[in-house]
C-alpha cells in the first residue's frame, strides 16, 4: 500500500467524471481497493471456517490466501486518469489490467514485495486476468460474484446518494459455499470448484445483487448527463491528441500530459505512475488561456466551469445499416469525435442471459461458467445457475435492457443535427 504505484490510486477517481453530475462520487480508486481487499478476505475466512473439516479445501486457502488479497488489493493500479474514460479515449479496452500486470510483475516495488513475501507475481497476475487453474480463486477476485463488483456496488450507491446500489453483502457474504462447476461431475477435484451460493439461502440475495448492478448500470453508470461529460473529454483528449501529433499543443502544456497525449496514453511506466487527473486538469487550467487553440481552449475551459457545450439526443435502437447512415449524415455536418460522438452501450445485467435463454437447447448443467451458481452446500456439490431457480431472473433473460443509444454533438452544430434527424425520421 505505500509504494507508490498504489498511493497514485489516490488520485484517480472511481467514477471519473460523474461527480459533475453527482457532487458526492469523489471517492478514488484507493479507496475501492481497500474494500476490495476486504471484502476478498471476507470470503476466504467464510469458506474456510465453513470448510474446516476439509483439509483439501482448508490447505487450498491457506495456500493461496496472501494470493488472492494481493490480487484484490492491486487488480485496480493500471488504471489511468478519470478511470475507465481513458480506455474509451483511445481505444485501450482491458488495456488497464495490461498496465496493471505490468506493474505488478515488472522489477519494481510491488513486485520486490511480493517476492519478499514469497507471493508469486505471476500468480497474482493470473488471478487478475481469470489465466489461474483454481476457478474458486478467480471467481473471488473477478467474476460476477466477486470481491470488487460487491464494494463498487454499495460504494458508488453511497457516494453517489442513490439507493439503487443497496444489497444485503452481510446475507450474501454468509452463503457462499462451494460447488463443482455445472458441465463436471461432483464431487470434482479442486480445479473444478466454484464460489457458489448457498441455494437454501442465497437465491435472494443474489437476485437483490444483481439487480443492484443493473439498477446502478442505468441510473448512475449511463447517466445521460455523465456519459455527456465523458463525450466532452473523450472529444477533448482525441483534440489534445491530434495537436499533439501535430506539435502543436500550447507550449504551457506540462511535459507529462503532453508525452501522455502524444502518445496517446501509451507512456512507460515511470511516466505513467507520475500520470494522473491532477495531472490531467492542470494541463486544461493551462489550456483556458491557449486563445491560438480555440477549440482546445473551449473545451478545456467549460469543462473545468460545468458549462455543457454538448447537446443530447436520445436516439431509437437501431440496426448496423441505419446507424451506418447516420453516421454518414452525421460526417457531413461535423468531425466524429471532435464535433460529434454516437454513444451506444448494451447493458448486460447478468452476462449469461443469451446463451440460456434464447434458442438454447442446453440444460442448465451446461450453461457457460460466467453465471452466478447456487450449490447445495457441502463440498464440491454439483452447481447450477442461479437463474435456474429464479423467476425474477429468467423473465429478465427473455425481456432484455434495450440499448442506450445517444448522440452527443456540439452546440455550434446542435441545430443542423436535429433537422438531420428529423429528416431520417430518427427523432
Amino acid at each position: 500500500m505505500d509504494t507508490g504505484e498504489f498511493q497514485r490510486l489516490r488520485r484517480v477517481r472511481q467514477l471519473g467524471v460523474s461527480a459533475l453530475t453527482y457532487p458526492g462520487a469523489e471517492h478514488s480508486r484507493f479507496a475501492h481497493s481497500l474494500g476490495v481487499f476486504n471484502f476478498a478476505q471476507r470470503i476466504l475466512g467464510i469458506l474456510r471456517s465453513r470448510y474446516h473439516r476439509n483439509s483439501t479445501a482448508t490447505d487450498l486457502i491457506d495456500q493461496h490466501a496472501k494470493t488472492v488479497k494481493a490480487a484484490a488489493l492491486l487488480h485496480d493500479v493500471g488504471h489511468g486518469p478519470f478511470s475507465h474514460m481513458a480506455e474509451r479515449a483511445f481505444g485501450m479496452r482491458g488495456r488497464h489490467e495490461d498496465k496493471t500486470v505490468e506493474l505488478i510483475t515488472r522489477g519494481g516495488p510491488i513486485g520486490e514485495i511480493l517476492s519478499n513475501h514469497k507471493i508469486d507475481f505471476d500468480h497474482v497476475a493470473n488471478l487478475i486476468t481469470g489465466a489461474s487453474e483454481f476457478r474458486i480463486l478467480v471467481d473471488i477476485v473477478s467474476s460476477q460474484l466477486d470481491a470488487d463488483r460487491m464494494d463498487y456496488i454499495l460504494r458508488d450507491a453511497y457516494s453517489t446518494g442513490v439507493k439503487y446500489g443497496s444489497f444485503d453483502s452481510e446475507w450474501l457474504l454468509s452463503s457462499m459455499c462451494i460447488g463443482t462447476e455445472p458441465n463436471r461431475s461432483a464431487p470434482g477435484n479442486l480445479y473444478d470448484w466454484r464460489l457458489c451460493l448457498d441455494e437454501r439461502r442465497g437465491l435472494h440475495s443474489a437476485e437483490q445483487f444483481i439487480i443492484a448492478r443493473m439498477h446502478m448500470s442505468l441510473q448512475v453508470y449511463f447517466h445521460h448527463a455523465t456519459r455527456g461529460w465523458e463525450a466532452h473529454l473523450l472529444c477533448l483528449f482525441r483534440e489534445a491528441a491530434a495537436l499533439a501529433e501535430k506539435k502543436e499543443l500550447p507550449d504551457s502544456t506540462p511535459h507529462l500530459a503532453r508525452e501522455f497525449f502524444r502518445t496517446k496514453g501509451k507512456v512507460g511506466a515511470q511516466e505513467f505512475l507520475q500520470i494522473d487527473e491532477a495531472t490531467i486538469l492542470g494541463a486544461l487550467q493551462q489550456w483556458t488561456f491557449a486563445e491560438k487553440v480555440p477549440r482546445l481552449q473551449q473545451l478545456s475551459s467549460s469543462l473545468l466551469a460545468r458549462r455543457k457545450v454538448f447537446r443530447c439526443f436520445e436516439l431509437p435502437a437501431s440496426d448496423y445499416r441505419t446507424t451506418m447512415k447516420l453516421s454518414g449524415e452525421l460526417k457531413t455536418i461535423g468531425e466524429e469525435e471532435r464535433d460529434w460522438l454516437l454513444d451506444s452501450s448494451d447493458l448486460v445485467s447478468y452476462e449469461d442471459f443469451d446463451s440460456i435463454f434464447r434458442g438454447s437447447t442446453r440444460t442448465p448443467a451446461e450453461v457457460s461458467t460466467t453465471a452466478v451458481l447456487l450449490a447445495e452446500g457441502s463440498l464440491a456439490a454439483a452447481a447450477r445457475p442461479v437463474e435456474a431457480d429464479s423467476i425474477m431472473l429468467r423473465a429478465m433473460g427473455d425481456n432484455p435492457i434495450e440499448a442506450i443509444n445517444r448522440l452527443y454533438c456540439h452546440q455550434d452544430i446542435a441545430d443542423r443535427v436535429k433537422k438531420m434527424l428529423a429528416d431520417l425520421k430518427i427523432l
